[in-house]
């Protein structure tokens, strides 16, 4: 898109052709009624005055479609090349009745040059001989009009307000108004001229009288109707008595390059018809034909060369020997055809196939908008039932949802937020956070995050710690999206929170289970390799005591009523490596190691079970906290695995179960390593005694 040296925006022919917007568009329903008066009338005055159909079609195609100007284009040449003239004008740009602007330079040579309907958006950013004053020109739909099947000429229809949008119904009504351009062209033609087409016109005129007829009959037929079938039958019924054929039916494509279904036929003498039927029984290249578009006419299907005797004994078998199909093709594809069957063969005229065209295309736009009804009210009903599950399912969620308009206050609560609040959802909806009572940091927190979601139209995600008014406190994680307005604003902020507290909770053993995991599989690493009793006890108390952060870790094995501490792990604390009477450990924890369970401490001068002369032995020792662990070997207690702190200390369980499982697995291995010492030590005293029992027997 450019700008010329005047100012105005230029655009190419692609950027102002938006014919696809009709179909995209919804098309208001048809006002029969209107249309058939104004087809009367056109009929009336194409017989008392011809020379005045046009102008008279240009008013009524701006007040059937509802236009601010309206007109017919004529097709003229001339030596200095060709102009199309507007012999017609209604409506708001009367002024330029009679004038011509160049076919080069003209939306009406696009629409002659393709021989199609087109709607332009703003076209005289593409055509400069547009340009005028006046009401500007919005949109502007164009139906060519044809003579002898050549294009001669445009109806059109012009908006003046982007709030008058044409859609489909506007393209049909001018393409019915635009058949009357053409006759009344060709009878002013012939009126100017020498006159010796006068029968012929009349004839036409005739023709189009006749026409015209059976389309109000039709139209009157189906105006009543809402179900697609019942349209099909009163199609058929009545095109079948115009035509004075045995049977009228639809078919619809399978759309497996097949096959094709019949939906309905209308005949009384002729056989009833099977359901789905082959394209290949009733002729090689049946299918091809149809796909072009064009009618397939058989005046006489028994002397057709074109079929063989397989296909002739097929529409033999169906009571048909003349056969006259109209295809629908739609986006380039084909979708239906509407047939016509006689018992005896008849030759098929033009206009025969032509009222066979409008019906079906008639049939097949009013079967269209009966399915869009009937797809309307499905959808109607399936939106009230799903808006009833969707209130039904968040109700039912244990999730707290909501949405907020843009003052930032309640617009939607779901039951959850009902009872974390202790309020119907009345009491809740129009007020804000400050209403409800909420702090004013966490408000104004809540507030931001609002304004911000409003402003740009971005997610956000966080979590907070909230105390409601039924009194639960805990954290809260939380989602807040946009929902967004038709113009692409921000209109609603809906939320999702959830109480997260829990999973806080498991999220921290999580981490603790995960530590103790890794923790455990670097000591065995360690230990993996370890062959001597030192080193394996060094190893695992200096990494417990460095994972826990303890003060000291040391093993103790029991022997002959006393406990020998050969080393331990000391952070800040004396070392306890040394010997001791096995009661200074305390009755209780002997107690809780006979039992299997560990001994735990967290403050060992608040400790009420802990007696004085135990207490004095361990504060003095640097041990205001402790967990121990027995040692079995052989069934027995033979020893403990102790973790010290110098403070007061709360051991978590998942503490408690490390320390127990460090100490099985420090133990294990302590008595592996005794295994194997004393396993080596029996080899070599029977390799001695061998060596011995060889050398007394020299």
């Amino acid at each position: 898109m450019t700008h010329n040296d005047t100012g105005n925006v230029e655009a190419t022919l692609d950027e102002v052709l938006i014919t696809h917007e009709l179909a995209r568009r919804p098309a208001r329903a048809p006002d029969h009624r209107a249309e058939s008066r104004a087809l009367t009338l056109l009929s009336r005055e194409l017989v008392t005055h011809p020379h005045g159909v046009l102008q008279r079609l240009a008013e009524l195609a701006l007040q059937l479609c509802r236009a601010g100007t309206a007109g017919v284009s004529v097709l003229e040449h001339g030596e200095d090349g060709d102009v199309f003239r507007w012999p017609a004008v209604a409506g708001a740009h009367t002024g330029v009745l009679g004038g011509a602007i160049p076919r080069a330079d003209s939306p009406c040579g696009v629409v002659v040059e393709r021989n199609t309907t087109l709607l332009f958006d703003a076209p005289d950013r593409c055509f400069a001989s547009l340009r005028c004053a006046g009401p500007p020109l919005a949109e502007c739909l164009l139906v060519p009009w044809t003579v002898d099947d050549r294009p001669v000429g445009t109806v059109w229809a012009v908006a003046h307000d982007r709030e008058r949008r044409f859609d489909a119904e506007d393209a049909r009504l001018l393409a019915a108004l635009s058949s009357f351009a053409a006759a009344a062209h060709r009878v002013v033609t012939t009126l100017d001229g020498d006159g010796r087409r006068v029968e012929h016109v009349i004839a036409t005129r005739r023709h189009d009288e006749r026409r015209q007829a059976f389309l109000l009959r039709l139209n009157d037929a189906l105006r009543p109707l809402a179900d697609p079938r019942r349209i099909q039958a009163e199609a058929a019924r009545v095109l079948r008595e115009q035509l004075g054929v045995d049977r009228i039916g639809y078919a619809a494509d399978c759309g497996d390059g097949e096959h094709l279904i019949v939906t309905y036929a209308d005949g009384t003498t002729a056989p009833a018809l099977a359901d789905k039927l082959r394209y290949a029984d009733y002729g090689a290249g049946l299918l091809d034909a149809l796909r072009t578009g064009r009618p397939v006419v058989r005046p006489d299907v028994q002397a057709d060369p074109a079929l063989d005797a397989a296909a002739r004994a097929a529409h033999a078998a169906l009571g048909a020997a003349a056969v006259a199909d109209m295809p629908l093709v739609k986006d380039g594809r084909l979708v239906a055809l509407l047939f016509a069957h006689h018992g005896r063969p008849r030759v098929w005229s033009d206009a025969d196939l032509a009222l066979m065209h409008e019906t079906a295309e008639r049939t097949w736009a009013t079967v269209e908008r009966a399915q869009a009804e009937i797809g309307r009210e499905a959808a109607h009903a399936a939106l009230t039932r799903q808006s009833r599950f969707v209130a039904t399912t968040l109700d039912a969620l244990p999730d707290f949802v909501y949405a907020f308009d843009r003052t930032h206050r309640f617009v939607y609560v779901n039951r959850a937020m009902e009872e974390l609040f202790g309020a119907r959802a009345g009491d809740l909806l129009g007020r804000s956070f400050a209403d409800l009572d909420h702090p004013a940091d966490l408000a104004a927190r809540l507030d931001e995050h609002l304004d911000t979601i409003f402003r740009t139209g971005v997610t956000i995600q966080d979590e907070v710690f909230f105390t409601s008014p039924t009194g639960t406190g805990a954290y809260f994680q939380f989602r807040w999206g946009p929902v967004q307005a038709e113009d692409g604003s921000v209109e609603q902020v809906v939320g999702v929170s959830r109480d997260t507290t829990g999973r806080r909770l498991l999220e921290a053993r999580l981490r603790e289970s995960e530590e103790r995991a890794a923790f455990l599989l670097r000591l065995s690493d360690a230990m993996r390799s370890l062959d001597a009793l030192d080193a394996i006890e060094t190893t695992a108390t200096r990494m417990l005591g460095a994972h826990l952060g303890a003060s000291r870790v040391l093993i103790g094995e029991f022997e002959d009523g006393r406990v020998h501490i050969r080393r331990d792990h000391v952070d800040g604390v004396a070392s306890l490596a040394g010997t001791y009477p096995l009661p200074a450990l305390g009755v209780r924890a002997l107690a809780a190691f006979d039992r299997g369970e560990a001994f735990v401490v967290e403050d060992m001068a608040r400790d009420p079970l802990v007696d004085g002369a135990t207490r004095a032995g361990w504060v003095g020792a640097g041990i205001a906290a402790q967990v121990g662990v027995g040692l079995l070997s052989g069934g027995r207690v033979a020893g403990a695995f102790c973790v010290h702190h110098a403070a007061p200390r709360h051991w978590s369980g998942a503490e408690v179960n490390l320390v127990r499982e460090v100490a099985e697995r420090t133990w294990a291995a302590i008595e592996r390593v005794r295994a194997e010492q004393a396993l080596k030590e029996a080899d070599r005293r029977k390799d001695e005694f061998l060596a011995t029992l060889a050398h007394e027997l020299r």
